[in-house]
């Protein structure tokens, strides 16, 4: 199960798919949000990271973060 806690509509580019999170680069992908979730995330969640085309320049970005494993 995840929880969203990020989405937003960025320039095509890759810098939101770096898996090494910091403390910096998650606040950075939590200031983009279109949405606060008012959601706390930390470099030691595991992260989910969605992407699809907005239009030819544009991407529409989703993060969540995994809250509890199904086995």
């Amino acid at each position: 199960i995840f929880q969203v806690f990020s989405i937003y509509v960025i320039d095509t580019t890759d810098d939101y798919i770096n898996i090494n999170y910091t403390k910096e680069t998650l606040n950075n992908i939590v200031n983009r949000s279109i949405y606060n979730f008012n959601i706390d995330i930390s470099i030691n969640d595991k992260i989910l990271t969605l992407s699809t085309c907005y239009n030819n320049d544009k991407k529409t970005v989703l993060h969540a973060k995994l809250v509890e494993s199904i086995e």
